[in-house]
């Protein structure tokens, strides 16, 4: 960075460089600032998730548990109904759980952490570029 900054030769080759960083340091603020509100959704999401899951394998356990326990005919045909709904919203939350769930939310905050070092290393550029602007 330092060799490139050396090679502007005028003050408006400063100027230029300096205008189109601060464009891009404001772009990937304005990203940061998005990523930082969805890396909190997904956080939060993951959480609500994970209960979910935990309550549906509970309630699987409870149906499959009083259906081995040979209750009558149709009080059979209710709880085979509250199984069969109750494994398909456990399929459905373990779907939602690999998009939105903690791999998500890790996948957010790893995006984050790259655009803090862009933003830090757009600072330092353009830092670089008035101290170049002051020796010219």
């Amino acid at each position: 960075m330092v060799e490139t900054v050396q090679k502007f030769a005028t003050i408006a080759e400063c100027d230029a460089a300096i205008q189109t960083f601060i464009k891009r340091q404001k772009d990937l603020v304005r990203r940061q600032m998005n990523l930082a509100g969805q890396k909190e959704t997904y956080g939060e999401t993951s959480e609500v998730i994970a209960a979910q899951i935990e309550n549906l394998k509970k309630d699987i356990a409870s149906f499959t548990e009083r259906l081995a326990s040979g209750p009558g005919i149709k009080e059979t045909e209710e709880l085979e109904d509250k199984l069969a709904t109750a494994e398909y919203q456990l399929h459905r939350a373990l779907r939602r759980e690999r998009n939105y769930g903690r791999p998500g939310y890790a996948g957010k905050e790893f995006d984050l952490d790259l655009l803090d070092y862009s933003v830090e290393k757009a600072a330092e550029f353009i830092q670089a570029v008035e101290a170049r602007k002051a020796q010219l």
